[in-house]
């Protein structure tokens, strides 16, 4: 009896534990249950900050489900490595933080521009450091730091406190396993119903369409030219054997020469009436592109009415000059984008998504330019910058670029400032003059504006506006047809600017506080247009000059609130001294550089000629890929396999900083020289000194005395202490001492 209760005691244990195992789900079951709640929570997160908006959010699973189920699948996947720690739950909390982080980030990036956050963005820190303080106040600023920090300490203490977790080594890799495939089908079933794409058009639409979780995840992975399919020797050669172009460099590099510089010299080229067969040096003519920082015609706003017209200038220019709409690459930002198009001629759509070439492949290697083109026909190439030098890494970029020299704000004399502290850009006039004047070759001057860059500010901050914009209810409006005096002798014709405003809704107070800032920045541009021309009119050279808008201000303008055009599209204007006919087309920015080259008759350059050759056929963007890839990553078979771009060994500064003499005063010292600027700092045995501008002659140091054999150089200095550039040093050998010792109250001056 004893032995069969035993063994009744036995089974009653073993069916007992089998109910209670069929009763508990698996381990496996509910770590994946886990996965997908804590994914599904990320993920509606990331889009209520991405759409920074609630409702429109939590409608993404409905509005596009097979994009929400593969960014699901992919966020599980990222928390599923949490499973090889040995607190599972503490690692979930990590993943979940950095994601949240990233959607806050650009939550918060969004309120300053367009374009959402992508990967490219942290190798712009350096950049961005220095411009913060125009977006974010010190107190501001201050609380994310202590924000972050507390996210920090938090992290730390709940990882303390948690408890630990068995780890299933096995379980966890087919977890794992199973999320991989779940993102891989989804993913793929994705791309196949169009619910998500491998190519960004317009970045900050492809954000909301497509979640921010895999957008941002493709700007990590995605970088450079894709691989055409149809890639190879032979395609390329096809593709340059339709140019009037020689072709031999696919075989042989020795030609290379021939295939850069196909024609140096200008021929059958009408400026005005006189027909130039081989056109000598003082009739060709100098380029000048001005960039204008955020530019574009105001009056496109539909629900906006101006007290005056805020663009007169370019106004009067555009009815009298070549002009049309540039398709730019981005909206709000992106400044440096639309450089790499215009001078490189290259497209970024088919570059990686959010990719800025300025920081991926600029870094390391040459480009093919408009400034390299025109190396090839004699020109020097000057870049001109009202702002740092060091940002978007420009110093560094442009010398890949071509340019022989380059002057930023460090170099530049007599510099006035907006409310929000950017340069204004009339002080690109004598800039662009010096240029113009320090050559005998003739020059490109590729000239980058600044001055109405934001953040646009929600309360009025401008005493005494000039443009005072109105909000339109419904009625027309007539718009001033006064042109500025600086333009009155040179532009005879006038145009008529009425101009129907009709909108529903007025404007609500910040978003016209913002227009109110923003007109009478461009206005002030617009000045600084009409007074370039002034002068430009009476220089003795032909000279070309191009206005452009880098990309639309970060004012969230959409298409529904222009009267034409789209928020890519940017007025430019073609204005020259030479009669150059007038056509009016609307351009691709990678097509402008072109398009000035045929209108002066120029046909160098690999890409020059491909756009003036292809840009009408059908197959024209598929084989610009595919140039543009074999050029940059491919085997350089345009080139004969060798890119024949060398680095430029660009100067800084038009004029050269130089020591005539140093002076030891006894308590202090007084440098005396050439072109000082307020961003000069004295160097003594290569150490920084504080440095006192007096003048563009004199820098005073104060509370040093010289010593035998000291030496002395002047650098150029960034406000974040980078140094551009350095004048050949001054040596002592016995230090003259001066009688009588200079007061410090000079410092004072």
């Amino acid at each position: 009896m004893k032995i069969l209760k035993n063994i009744k005691d036995i089974l009653h244990k073993i069916i007992t534990k089998s109910k209670n195992k069929m009763r508990k789900p698996s381990t496996s079951i509910m770590v994946c249950k886990e996965l997908l709640i804590i994914a599904v929570c990320i993920q509606l997160a990331l889009e209520m900050m991405g759409h920074r908006s609630i409702i429109d959010g939590l409608m993404t699973p409905l509005a596009n489900p097979l994009m929400f189920i593969c960014s699901v699948f992919f966020l599980s996947s990222c928390l599923a490595f949490s499973l090889f720690l040995s607190k599972r739950h503490f690692g979930y909390i990590c993943v979940s933080t950095i994601w949240l982080w990233l959607g806050f980030t650009n939550f918060i990036l969004l309120s300053f521009r367009t374009t959402p956050l992508t990967a490219t963005d942290f190798k712009m820190l350096s950049s961005v450091f220095t411009v913060v303080n125009r977006y974010v106040s010190t107190l501001q600023m201050v609380l994310i730091v202590l924000f972050a920090l507390s996210i920090v300490v938090s992290l730390i203490f709940v990882g303390i406190r948690l408890p630990l977790t068995k780890i299933y080594l096995r379980r966890s890799i087919v977890t794992i396993g199973m999320c991989f495939l779940l993102f891989t089908g989804s993913y793929n079933a994705a791309v196949m119903g169009n619910a998500v794409t491998k190519n960004f058009g317009n970045i900050a639409e492809a954000f909301l369409d497509y979640g921010f979780a895999y957008s941002f995840s493709r700007s990590v992975v995605d970088k450079g030219i894709q691989r055409p399919k149809t890639y190879s020797s032979e395609t390329v050669g096809e593709v340059l054997g339709l140019l009037p172009i020689e072709t031999d460099c696919i075989e042989d590099d020795s030609t290379t020469d021939d295939l850069l510089s196909n024609v140096n010299t200008v021929s059958d080229k009408v400026y005005g009436d006189k027909l130039a067969t081989e056109v000598e040096i003082n009739t060709i003519p100098n380029i000048v592109f001005v960039q204008l920082e955020s530019f574009f015609d105001v009056n496109r706003i539909k629900a906006l009415e101006f007290n005056t017209n805020p663009l007169p200038n370019m106004t009067k220019l555009m009815a009298n000059y070549s002009s049309g709409y540039v398709t730019v690459p981005s909206i709000g930002a992106g400044t440096a984008n639309t450089e790499f198009e215009i001078l490189s001629g290259m497209s970024l759509d088919y570059f990686g998504a959010g990719e800025y070439p300025y920081k991926t492949i600029l870094k390391k290697s040459t480009v093919e330019s408009l400034p390299y083109t025109l190396t090839e026909l004699d020109y020097h190439n000057h870049a001109i910058h009202n702002n740092m030098g060091t940002f978007y890494a420009r110093n560094s970029v442009y010398p890949r670029l071509g340019f022989d020299s380059f002057s930023s704000i460090e170099y530049m004399q007599d510099i006035e400032y907006n409310p929000l502290n950017w340069a204004k850009d009339k002080v690109l006039i004598p800039e662009i003059t010096k240029a113009l004047q320090a050559t005998q070759e003739q020059d490109f001057i590729f000239a980058v504006s600044v001055q109405p860059h934001g953040k646009y500010p929600a309360e009025p901050i401008i005493d005494d506006p000039v443009i005072v914009p109105s909000s339109v209810t419904g009625a027309p409006a007539m718009i001033s047809n006064d042109l500025d005096s600086s333009l009155e002798e040179a532009l005879e014709d006038k145009m008529d600017l009425a101009v129907p405003l009709t909108s529903e809704e007025p404007l609500e107070e910040v978003t016209y506080n913002k227009y109110l800032y923003y007109a009478n920045q461009v206005y002030e541009t617009d000045v600084f247009v009409g007074d370039l021309i002034q002068t430009l009119e009476d220089f003795p050279e032909p000279i070309v000059v191009v206005f452009y808008g880098d990309h639309m201000p970060s004012l969230d303008i959409t298409d529904e609130d222009l009267k034409d055009g789209t928020p890519f599209q940017i007025e430019y204007v073609i204005w020259d001294n030479m009669g150059l006919e007038k056509t009016n087309e609307d351009l691709m920015a990678y097509q402008m550089g072109s398009n000035i080259m045929e209108r002066l008759g120029y046909s160098n350059g690999l890409l020059n000629v491909f756009h003036q050759t292809m840009k009408d056929t059908e197959n024209y963007e598929e084989e610009l890929q595919l140039l543009q890839y074999d050029m940059l990553y491919g085997d350089k078979n345009v080139y004969g396999g060798i890119n024949p771009f060398k680095k430029k060994k660009m100067k800084m500064g038009v004029d050269p900083i130089n020591i005539l003499d140093v002076a030891d005063k006894g308590e202090a010292i007084i440098v005396n020289g050439q072109n000082f600027t307020m961003w000069s700092e004295v160097f003594i045995n290569s150490e920084q000194s504080d440095t006192v501008f007096l003048d563009s002659q004199t820098l005073l140091v104060p509370h040093v005395s010289l010593e035998p054999n000291t030496t002395v150089k002047v650098s150029q200095i960034t406000r974040t202490g980078r140094v551009l550039s350095s004048c050949d040093p001054w040596t002592n050998e016995i230090a003259e001492v001066a009688e009588e010792p200079v007061e410090l109250e000079l410092i004072s001056q």
